[in-house]
């Protein structure tokens, strides 16, 4: 076998589904122009897989250059109230005591049975989300949320949710082939040199937005590593990933680590994936559990929260521990709902990765790029 032929079937199972990369002998020749719209094609094709127990650590190390924090001092001097305070604020937070972090565990049955809980370390709260068929409910460190999925209160949007966490599986999934699921993928070209690196552009047609890649041979696997976003002409992202590695469960490779790189070139976040195994039956059970004041949650441990609200009926009935440790229950007078108090640690985790991103659903070059 010619190494040639060696490179291609080590590359079709790189970045193909399951079920394609049984199919080597049907794969385009590796690192050609159809080989990479076939990646495109797949990555738009993507359909989450079912029973995944998923961790991964959120960075964020910078939103500034030098240049940017500068000017940002010289703005904000004698003015307290200026907008850019806060902002700076935070940089400098960051610059000082290192990054603001974020870790995601997923425990994903299907698209209606699944919860997801992120812990926000650098301010030391949480926030996770359940969905249970037609049932869902939240958890902060203060409350606890009983919610109908069919018509939640305002901050609690299962299929808003879903589009986040979707959206960061796709990075760790696709990598540098990461794009959105519409619209038209040109290959402009794809060519290795004499010393085996590779380069291919790829045009979002009719938007303007031009993807740059680039790689190296490993072994016998072309490993696509950078990655740098145009619009326009102008640089709008710039990224650089670790060499896949194999996941046994999903039968295919992963980009283990993400980095985003600012525009004076330092890091200024990074995506990790810590774990991507099966689902446990029994965890899963005992996580999707509605959790009660003082029980045992099978992520959070025993719930420290002192209120629950049930929106159930579209009026919020509130319980509150009493001074005897009982739960008293309470109907407001407004037979209007307010803005469920347990969105608050996420609103605070909207604001400090605002900085940076869109997620939902999902990154901020996301919306930097025009709308297909």
């Amino acid at each position: 076998m010619s190494a040639v032929r060696k490179i291609v079937i080590a590359a079709c199972a790189l970045l193909c589904s399951p079920e394609a990369s049984a199919v080597q002998d049907n794969e385009p020749p590796l690192g050609t122009v159809e080989w990479v719209a076939q990646q495109f094609e797949q990555m738009q094709q993507f359909k989450l897989p079912r029973d995944i127990h998923a961790v991964w650590r959120d960075e964020l190390f910078r939103t500034m250059s030098d240049a940017e924090r500068r000017a940002a001092e010289k703005q904000v001097q004698d003015h307290p109230d200026h907008p850019d305070r806060m902002p700076l604020m935070f940089e400098n937070r960051r610059l000082s005591e290192g990054p603001d972090v974020w870790i995601g565990e997923l425990l994903y049955k299907d698209p209606t049975h699944w919860r997801i809980s992120q812990t926000t370390e650098h301010l030391e709260t949480f926030g996770d989300m359940v969905l249970d068929g037609a049932a869902a409910w939240q958890l902060s460190p203060e409350q606890i949320q009983l919610l109908s999925s069919g018509n939640p209160p305002r901050g609690f949007e299962p299929e808003s949710r879903q589009g986040r966490f979707e959206g960061m599986l796709r990075q760790f999934l696709f990598g540098p082939f990461l794009g959105r699921a519409a619209g038209e993928y040109e290959v402009v070209y794809a060519r290795f040199d004499d010393g085996g690196s590779w380069e291919s552009q790829i045009a979002l047609v009719g938007t303007g937005n031009v993807i740059q890649l680039s790689g190296r041979m490993s072994g016998e696997t072309l490993v696509v590593d950078r990655r740098v976003d145009s619009q326009d002409g102008a640089v709008v992202h710039r990224a650089e990933y670790a060499e896949p590695t194999w996941n046994d469960h999903l039968r295919r490779w992963v980009y283990p680590e993400y980095s985003r790189i600012g525009e004076d070139t330092e890091l200024s976040r990074k995506y990790t994936l810590v774990s991507l195994e099966p689902l446990d039956a029994d965890l899963f059970r005992r996580a999707i559990q509605v959790p009660r004041i003082g029980s045992e949650d099978a992520i959070r441990g025993k719930v420290a929260a002192t209120q629950t609200v049930d929106y159930r009926s579209g009026i919020p009935v509130v319980g509150e521990v009493s001074g005897d440790g009982d739960v008293e229950y309470t109907v407001p007078k407004s037979k209007t709902a307010p803005e469920p108090p347990s969105t608050a640690p996420w609103r605070v985790i909207g604001w400090v990765a605002g900085c940076v991103v869109v997620v939902s659903g999902v990154f901020l070059w996301w919306k930097r790029r025009p709308n297909v």
